[in-house]
């Protein structure tokens, strides 16, 4: 058993703020009931909030940890970090998790929502936690209890609280909105390739493109070298994204590429598995590759543009038909003969050049402004998580 006590400075010591210890303010509650009688709860970066119906319950039937509105709920575990909030709901959660009553005579509960979501605090609770790997550490109350955090008087605290709430509020509004154009552009997507596509004859993918699956061997994984294996992790945009690879020893890369299984410049590369239909195209820049697994390889030839195979990938008109050919209900597969009785629409060489073109430039745009929007978000996010930490350590008067 190993603790990060070590990790940080105590930068939540940095306040002008009085201190005060989490266990003199806050009491461990442990109420476990049959969680039948109760709505669960999810707590996350948002807080507390109702778990959406369809998600699992990670612990079956068994008890769960009652939380009451006005108590605090924080997930514990250090690869979880910031998941906690004030609830506003009665219902349960797992009983791993922390539930904290606060003394409202020294602490707004408001204020406290805000102090655990805070960078600092999030840091001094990981040091405190126990475990055997780094990133599955976990804080007990016994530990948390020890914690000392800024602690205003409530006047201050309320004043906090408001302030955060209104600016927080906003920002998170405005994250809200461009998440809403990002998943619009990205459903756009789909829906402008099945337009550009409809009203062609089809015939199955099979008479226009080979589809030869990967060899199904485990290959060794090696540290280094130059024996890229393409798996589902290298597939999503047009080119290869080769960075984080897995690589493999000469002999079994050599055995990989051995016939129709190597790749060469226009052939297309396609996810079976879990992620069906994410593909790359194999340009004249990227290193010599193996197949991977969980994926099929097109070899592409002089009647077909590999650019329209891609795009037809991404289809909404194709996940439709993936989904009626999948195998399993929760892990999504395809298997290579219904892979090769796809219908592909039927065009001469040049009119698949002008839709591919047509598709590209289009897609361009949407990818940019998607780029844009998430660069935004990630930088409101910023935002509001640097506020937040100094504002309840006071460093930042409001």
């Amino acid at each position: 058993m190993t603790s990060a006590e070590t990790a940080y400075e105590p930068k939540l010591r940095d306040t002008p703020f009085p201190l005060m210890q989490v266990g003199t303010i806050f009491r461990n509650m442990s109420e476990k009931v049959d969680p039948h009688l109760y709505e669960p709860l999810s707590v996350g970066q948002l807080g507390v909030t109702p778990q959406l119906k369809g998600v699992a319950q990670q612990e079956g039937n068994g008890e769960k940890k009652l939380v009451r509105p006005g108590q605090i709920a924080m997930n514990s575990r250090s690869d979880r970090r910031g998941a906690s909030g004030l609830s506003e709901y009665e219902g349960v959660v797992s009983v791993v998790y922390t539930v904290l009553q606060p003394d409202l005579n020294y602490i707004y509960p408001r204020f406290a929502h805000h102090l655990f979501r805070s960078v600092d605090f999030q840091n001094e609770y990981y040091r405190w936690g126990t475990g055997i790997v780094d990133d599955l550490w976990s804080t007990k109350f016994e530990r948390l209890a020890q914690i000392r955090i800024p602690l205003p008087d409530l006047e201050t605290q309320r004043r906090i609280a408001d302030y955060l709430d209104k600016e927080i509020g906003e920002m998170d509004a405005l994250i809200e909105e461009f998440e809403g154009l990002v998943r619009n552009l990205q459903a756009r997507k789909p829906m402008l390739i099945d337009n550009l596509l409809a009203g062609f004859p089809v015939a199955a993918l099979a008479l226009s493109w080979k589809v030869v699956d990967c060899l199904h061997i485990t290959a060794p994984f090696i540290g280094s070298g130059e024996n890229y294996l393409v798996s589902i992790e290298q597939l999503g945009s047009e080119n290869l994204t080769l960075d984080g690879a897995n690589r493999t020893d000469g002999e079994t890369f050599s055995k990989l590429r051995e016939g129709e299984r190597k790749p060469s410049p226009g052939d297309v590369i396609m996810s079976r598995n879990a992620s069906v239909g994410k593909s790359s195209i194999v340009k004249e820049s990227d290193p010599p590759i193996a197949l991977g697994q969980d994926v099929v390889i097109f070899k592409n030839n002089d009647k077909n543009d590999s650019r329209l195979l891609y795009y037809f990938l991404q289809s909404n008109a194709l996940m439709r038909t993936v989904e009626m050919n999948t195998v399993g209900s929760t892990l999504k597969r395809i298997n290579v003969g219904s892979i090769k009785s796809l219908p592909y629409p039927v065009l001469a060489l040049e009119k698949q050049q002008l839709i591919a073109e047509q598709l590209q430039r289009e897609t361009a745009k949407m990818d940019a402004l998607i780029e844009e929007s998430t660069r935004l978000i990630e930088n409101l996010k910023a935002r509001k998580t640097a506020l937040i930490t100094e504002v309840v350590t006071g460093r930042k008067e409001v």
